[in-house]
């Protein structure tokens, strides 16, 4: 018997590959961050007022908090590929999640592709189409595309010759 890895795995599945979304996907949301932090830095250079401090702080705060917030969404959002099936388990907030299962053996179709310098050559991300008879998943800004959708590849032409035998 295999040890289970994630919940809800079946007995003969064996995980094949655990992915997730590169990290440009928060990396937005830092900017704000960034410049609120600078804006403090500003109040103490030109000597503004108290009220100048308060409200840069907060704003500091306030954009932390929320690049926090994407970052555990980002951290607790992932994919897993295994011999039988692809899950996207998406954290759609502190208590809600989404869990979607899709059978190699329903998977029709599948497309990669990569977008731009900033996407294939200085951060190295693309966008996997997954297509099935029960349901379609895009997955955008996916770490290392080209080597998830090549294994992906390997397991549906594995599964192709399983089908003829």
């Amino acid at each position: 018997m295999t040890e289970k890895i994630f919940e809800g795995q079946r007995e003969d599945e064996q995980v094949e590959m655990l992915f997730r979304r590169h990290f440009t996907v928060w990396l937005l949301y830092s900017f704000p961050f960034l410049i609120s932090f600078y804006g403090i830095l500003g109040v103490f250079y030109f000597r503004l007022s108290n009220i100048f401090l308060y409200i840069s702080i907060s704003l500091t705060v306030f954009c932390l908090l929320i690049l926090m917030y994407k970052i555990m969404l980002w951290h607790y959002s992932y994919f897993i590929l295994t011999n039988q099936r692809i899950r996207c388990v998406q954290r759609n907030g502190f208590f809600a999640q989404s869990i979607v299962d899709i059978s190699l053996k329903t998977i029709t179709n599948t497309q990669y592709q990569e977008s731009g310098f900033i996407g294939s050559i200085l951060y190295k991300y693309g966008h996997i189409n997954i297509e099935s008879i029960s349901a379609d998943l895009y997955i955008e800004r996916v770490a290392n595309a080209k080597k998830v959708y090549n294994k992906l590849q390997d397991l549906l032409e594995y599964e192709d010759y399983e089908k003829e035998d």
